[in-house]
């Protein structure tokens, strides 16, 4: 496989890493996943909300839902790995995969400011309640339930639960339009999906 440029082309160098040992490829994804923040297109519309492009944009929308009475954000706090995305994503963006490569080999910790200043940020929401009341009991469907009827306006989850989005929002007889957009501009990048 090495030896076809042409077939390697097709896979991201960071996905073939996890797979090489010793400059080795010993095995071949099946599949690239990606956390972003889903969100209801009609609540935007609704409030004229643009969707953000950076931190500073996601946080001023997220205050005029608020200011508007609708929660910002619904999370599956009963699990407790939808809150860890939280954190990996914020510090993933400050600092980039170096600060994880660090800790996991032991030359760095999580005192690394990118870890300490996306705690800050996550830490800043929950004090600001942009996110559903009692979000730390609600496990994943419930959490899910609560974007889909618009009772919050958005939710960090994976790409893929886009199929299953896809089915629910068919069944409710509305048509969803989903896609990604990675943001690039001022701040912290954030990615973002809608239906």
């Amino acid at each position: 496989m090495q030896g076809n440029p042409a077939f390697m082309k097709q896979f991201y160098p960071e996905a073939l890493q996890y797979a090489t040992y010793y400059d080795r490829l010993y095995g071949l994804p099946h599949t690239t996943s990606h956390v972003v923040f889903w969100y209801n297109k009609r609540i935007f519309a609704q409030y004229g909300i643009m969707p953000p492009q950076t931190w500073d944009e996601l946080m001023s929308a997220a205050q005029q839902l608020l200011n508007n009475g609708i929660p910002p954000f619904t999370v599956s706090g009963k699990e407790r790995w939808p809150l860890l995305n939280w954190f990996a994503y914020l510090s993933n963006r400050l600092g980039g995969l170096t600060p994880f490569q660090h800790a996991i080999k032991k030359t760095g910790d999580f005192t690394d400011p990118a870890f300490l200043e996306g705690a800050q940020l996550f830490c800043g929401l929950i004090t600001s309640k942009m996110f559903v009341p009692g979000f730390l009991g609600l496990d994943g469907p419930k959490a899910e339930d609560i974007l889909l009827k618009g009772e919050a306006a958005m939710y960090l989850q994976g790409d893929w639960v886009a199929e299953k989005y896809t089915i629910l929002l068919l069944l409710l007889k509305k048509i969803p339009s989903i896609f990604s957009v990675i943001m690039t501009k001022k701040s912290i990048p954030i990615d973002l999906s809608c239906y």
